[in-house]
């Protein structure tokens, strides 16, 4: 059996679907508001490195002109990322993080800084 703190443990991160749903579960139609609240802080040209990105929705909601790049753990999501031309890096943050990973004007973590309450990040 897995350690709950893997990041594989889930099925939502190795179905894209489940995620979806699973959110919308949780959320309801509001699922979005999240990256609506973060895009706020965030001004056009700027570029953005999204951490546990998931599918990269945050992208979506993001002003004119950032440059948008993702650290994700989960092989699934990186290669949907990819396929949609988005730069992702696949790192397991349970093993910390260093601030050179860090290269952006915005660095954000919408939902997924809970999951890491006995790592060296």
């Amino acid at each position: 059996m897995k350690n709950r703190i893997d990041p594989f443990w889930g099925i939502h991160y190795h179905n894209r679907w489940f995620y979806y749903f699973q959110n919308f579960v949780k959320l309801g139609w509001r699922y979005d508001l999240r990256f609506k609240i973060a895009a706020k802080y965030i001004r056009p040209g700027e570029s953005v490195l999204d951490i546990c990105a998931g599918p990269g929705q945050l992208l979506r909601y993001l002003p004119s002109g950032c440059r948008y790049e993702c650290i994700e753990a989960s092989p699934q999501f990186n290669a949907l990322l990819r396929r949609r031309g988005i730069p992702s890096r696949e790192l397991d943050l349970h093993g910390g993080i260093t601030v050179g990973d860090l290269n952006a004007d915005v660095v954000v973590m919408i939902v997924s800084l809970s999951q890491f309450r006995n790592s060296t990040m």
